[in-house]
């Protein structure tokens, strides 16, 4: 299982985003996938936080298309928004609460778009939760009222991150933020003074 496909192989020039966002560069996915001894072909399935182009890029606009056959997942709610959710082969609509993979659970987490979806993984006592685009940096954490003006529904944004804290600081949680620059795996201490996040060292 894979949560979101990347960029892609493609570079947007800054004229050619959104303002907020320069440049666009994608292309090192299946890269890393070699790192970890893996090819496009053991995917079995992809879940989507969401459905905005810097996520899905090596599934629908890789020329190449290296995932064939794989089963696409994103919320009921994200697909029914979703321009070209028609013309998806084997998509696949998630419930709020569903198992999609052995250990994976989707909890619907709207406000970035009208479906985001957050992944929960979990291991014995231990989970990690994938929570895509509702923080975009660390210093959401401290303020989740902050707007962002990429979030299609502001105030549910609002609303779920704060939801989305509260989980956070439950005992035996991990977090992914894929937007936390080069420290996208921690964990959140709400007794820390100043920033809560903590950072995982993966090179042990």
């Amino acid at each position: 299982m894979l949560i979101d496909a990347g960029f892609g192989p493609r570079r947007w020039a800054a004229v050619q985003t959104h303002p907020v966002l320069g440049v666009l560069q994608g292309g090192s996915l299946t890269a890393s996938l070699k790192q970890v001894g893996k090819t496009p072909s053991d995917i079995d399935l992809i879940a989507f936080t969401h459905l905005h182009d810097d996520h899905f890029g090596w599934v629908f606009a890789a020329p190449d298309a290296p995932f064939q056959d794989v089963r696409l997942v994103a919320s009921e709610q994200e697909w029914a928004w979703w321009p070209g959710a028609r013309s998806v082969r084997h998509r696949v609509a998630a419930k709020d609460g569903e198992e999609i993979f052995p250990g994976v659970t989707a909890w619907v987490t709207p406000g970035h778009t009208p479906g985001h979806t957050t992944y929960v993984i979990s291991a014995g006592d231990q989970r990690l939760i994938a929570f895509g685009d509702v923080f975009h940096s660390m210093g959401q954490l401290d303020a989740p009222d902050w707007r962002v003006s990429m979030d299609m529904v502001p105030d549910e944004a609002v609303r779920t991150r704060k939801r989305v804290l509260d989980e956070l600081t439950r005992p035996d949680t991990l977090a992914f933020g894929n937007h936390f620059s080069d420290v996208q795996f921690g964990r959140l201490d709400p007794s820390a003074d100043g920033a809560p996040w903590e950072p995982l060292d993966l090179s042990r």
